[in-house]
């Protein structure tokens, strides 16, 4: 005779006012001191962007460091159409990235709670092999026009990048 399971062995949401309820399809025991990890949540075709990424906080300022190792990003949309779509806990988010055919441990960050259709941007480690260099450079200027004087600051950045992987990377520089 053949056996069929049907059935799902994911815990299943519910929701409970403001907040989320995962309740687990089969019973069990949680004994002093005993922690228990459950899959709540199966998306295979989430669209993940992954870049190197690094923020210059102020115009006023240069970086604390001559070299800058940007921080290793990954992002996403909370959406249905993006793979996702479902309100995500608290929590911390290990990635697991493909390399050589299995996956091997990329990182991982704390997440605060996510409703859908919020985009969501975890810093899951620091490059390895990325450098950037940031040099900024002012000048004041005054502007006179219509009988007002104006002062302006202009402010020149000038970014070197240093890639000594052997496959090109994305940087997002954001100031």
């Amino acid at each position: 005779e053949a056996i069929t399971v049907t059935g799902s062995r994911i815990a299943a949401r519910e929701e409970l006012g403001d907040y989320q309820l995962y309740r687990l399809p089969w019973l069990t025991d949680l004994g002093a001191r005993q922690a228990k990890q459950v899959l709540f949540l199966d998306k295979p075709a989430v669209r993940v962007e992954r870049f190197y990424g690094f923020r210059l906080q102020t115009f006023t300022e240069p970086p604390a460091e001559d070299v800058v190792i940007p921080n290793l990003i990954v992002r996403w949309e909370n959406t249905e159409r993006a793979g996702l779509g479902e309100p995500l806990p608290s929590g911390i988010v290990r990635v697991f990235e493909p390399y050589a055919g299995r996956d091997v441990f990329g990182g991982e960050a704390e997440i605060d709670d996510k409703p859908v259709g919020l985009p969501v941007e975890l810093t899951i480690g620091r490059a390895l092999n990325v450098a950037l260099e940031v040099d900024l450079d002012w000048s004041r200027e005054e502007d006179e026009r219509r009988d007002a004087c104006v002062d302006r600051t202009v402010v020149t950045a000038e970014h070197r990048i240093v890639n000594n992987k052997s496959v090109p990377v994305d940087l997002e520089i954001r100031h």
